[in-house]
């Protein structure tokens, strides 16, 4: 049986509980000649310490371009950097960097945001820490674009501070190793497309706090299940105050690791396990849909609760254990076991978790959203309420009627820019598809230099104007592009009678079509239907005083 001790982790943490003695830089944006620049020395208060000669003549903050990294042994007697931000501040030199030391502190004030719209690159053992003046209340850090990883590099989120951005990837083929990310547990961690550790061994991102990304890949790793083995694999590490959210899903092989700790969360859409990896559940899982194959492991220990929709085993090899018990699925029972499943059908609870998970905060501070259906003039109302914004250019406002996918814009409200007080938006959309279908409606934040975020998922109902009393209906849906057939449940087959249609989508859509009968409507759709985009399309028929609107998927 494979035993695991989870206080093995502890040996990688690193924590970082106040910068060091070091060269310590201070924005100053009321100094004569600032520009309101980093890489402007007349904006910084700087102070040396004693023995650091390193960067002496640097009056501001060291970077160094992507195109010449220096190497461990370049940097590694180097003096600490403290950075102390009291202001918003934008950092663009011009090229992509990394902060050049071998500790660098960044420590931002209260309200603070720090944006950085370049590639950032982390050094080769290397410590960047991100920290919040008092460790209570928000900083926020925006990169607009990617962390690029060097092996053995760290990067720390102390509390109350929030990073956000693109992608954390290898910038090169080289096996890398050592990297590992820390979450404290009043910080959050928001990647807006993938983070991948697919090579290498020991690379790991460790959560206290809150952990948001859109898909997580991980590969590689050391072979074995003891600690000692386990402590050398890439690996998602959940701990008991921790909660992680993936919007996409997760691919998790070779010899990698999963690991939720008691008191933790993990939130996905999708997993698959394969290779020889590892999944240790000992805190609170709901996975939309599993796949397990290869030679892979899941363990539920005693405690534990695995919340799931779908779940396959594809493969032999591929080992369940519930309290140390070998099972063929989740929901077999096992005696005096504690670890808990529950399956979770309806579809609608999905979209709800999914929405609610996924980069649900805006970078400003958000009192309040809210959606309603207004029947009296048939119209969805969207409000929501701001206490505080810095840099807000605008809001963009999106729907869907495909739950959390294929999200459009239709309408666009300017913010308030830079305040302090209480500020109240509203939008109506007075357009959307009367099908009497759910709507998805969520907030597209934009900041001044064009980076986004979106608030929560919300949902509504509205009546149709146009109720059916019998089937009208397309197929085949989803539909490959080549044919395209409609139905028109009472109307009869052949008989002449006088139809409407067109097709709409988010590019604009058809001509309307007027035509006698279905089998002529027919002939036309099936020729329009290989010039439709894919995805999400619109058909709209009136027959007399009978309108609807057909949604159909072109693959």
């Amino acid at each position: 049986m494979k035993g695991l001790s989870i206080s093995y982790i502890t040996l990688l943490l690193l924590f970082v509980s106040s910068p060091l003695l070091g060269q310590t830089y201070t924005y100053n944006p009321t100094k004569t000649g600032c520009s309101n620049s980093w890489t402007d020395g007349n904006c910084w208060d700087k102070v040396n310490i004693v023995g650091c000669s390193f960067n002496s003549g640097s009056t501001y903050p060291p970077l160094v371009s992507s195109a010449s990294l220096p190497g461990y042994n370049s940097i590694k007697n180097n003096c600490t950097v403290n950075v102390i931000i009291n202001e918003h501040l934008t950092l663009d030199p011009g090229f992509d960097f990394a902060f050049l030391g071998p500790a660098y502190n960044i420590t931002l004030a209260e309200g603070v945001s720090l944006n950085i719209p370049r590639h950032v690159y982390l050094l080769e053992r290397g410590v960047l820490t991100f920290l919040h003046a008092s460790g209570t209340g928000a900083a926020q850090i925006n990169i607009d674009g990617n962390i690029y990883y060097e092996k053995q590099a760290n990067l720390n989120l102390g509390d109350g501070t929030t990073l956000e951005v693109t992608n954390v990837l290898n910038p090169s083929t080289n096996q890398y190793e050592g990297i590992l990310f820390q979450v404290d547990p009043q910080a959050t961690l928001r990647i807006g497309g993938t983070l991948s550790f697919t090579n290498g061994n020991s690379n790991k991102v460790i959560v206290e706090g809150t952990f948001e990304v859109m898909q997580l890949n991980l590969d590689a790793g050391n072979s074995g299940t003891t600690p000692t083995a386990i402590a050398s694999k890439n690996a998602l590490v959940v701990k008991g105050s921790g909660s992680s959210n993936v919007c996409s899903g997760i691919n998790i092989k070779g010899d990698s690791y999963l690991l939720v700790e008691p008191g933790g969360a993990l939130n996905l859409v999708s997993l698959e396990l394969a290779g020889s990896a590892l999944f240790d559940i000992y805190g609170t899982t709901q996975i939309k849909s599993m796949t397990v194959l290869g030679d892979s492991w899941m363990r539920m220990f005693a405690g534990s609760q695995f919340d799931n929709q779908s779940f396959t085993k594809t493969s032999g090899s591929a080992k369940i254990f519930k309290c140390g018990t070998e099972v063929a699925l989740p929901t077999t029972a096992v005696g005096g076991c504690t670890a808990g499943y529950t399956l979770i059908s309806a579809e609608e609870d999905w979209d709800e978790f999914t929405g609610d998970w996924c980069f649900r905060k805006l970078p400003i501070k958000l009192l309040e959203e809210e959606l309603l259906y207004l029947e009296e003039s048939n119209t969805v109302r969207l409000n929501w309420v701001t206490t505080a914004e810095w840099e807000n250019s605008h809001f963009e406002i999106e729907r869907s009627v495909k739950g959390i996918e294929d999200f459009v814009q239709i309408g666009i409200v300017k913010g308030a820019g830079w305040s302090n007080e209480q500020a109240d938006y509203s939008f109506e959309d007075k357009d959307y598809p009367m099908t009497g279908d759910k709507l998805y409606y969520r907030i597209r934040q934009v900041d001044a230099n064009g980076r986004h975020s979106y608030g929560k998922l919300m949902t509504v109902t509205p009546l149709s104007l146009h109720k059916s009393f019998s089937s009208w209906y397309l197929y085949p849906n989803p539909n490959n592009g080549i044919k395209l057939m409609v139905r028109l449940g009472e109307i009869l087959p052949g008989k002449e009678i006088s139809i409407r249609f067109r097709i709409i989508n988010t590019f604009g859509g058809t001509e309307e079509y007027f035509v006698s009968s279905e089998g002529e409507m027919n002939e036309v759709l099936s020729g329009l239907v290989s010039n439709l985009p894919k995805g999400i399309n619109i058909l709209e028929v009136q027959v007399g005083e009978r309108f609807e609107m057909i949604k159909f998927i072109v693959d």
